[in-house]
């Protein structure tokens, strides 16, 4: 699958006053992952290094996904092999 990754900007002026002007999304970056992305986690945006939890159907299983810097493309891809269960819900009658 192909994601982008996007930056949120606010107008909010410097006293904390809304802004008439809505916010603006703007593309930062792209990367394809193997799997269905589960989380992201901005870990240094200064360093453009961030990192996701894939779920890897093929396998059933969770990955990590990091990237190392999203202006190039290096990344870190390791199948933790931890297998992700579905459960299936329990449905009840209502009272």
């Amino acid at each position: 699958m192909q994601f982008v990754l996007m930056k949120l900007t606010f107008f909010d002026g410097p006293s904390g006053e809304s802004s008439t002007k809505p916010p603006v999304f703007s593309p930062v970056g792209e990367f394809l992952s193997r799997g269905m992305v589960m989380n992201v986690f901005l870990l240094d945006p200064l360093q453009r290094l961030l990192s996701a939890f894939v779920w890897m159907s093929t396998f059933s299983t969770i990955a990590l996904y990091v990237l190392l810097d999203w202006n190039k493309q290096e990344y870190v891809f390791v199948d933790t092999g931890i297998e992700c269960v579905s459960v299936p819900a329990v449905v009840r009658p209502y009272p």
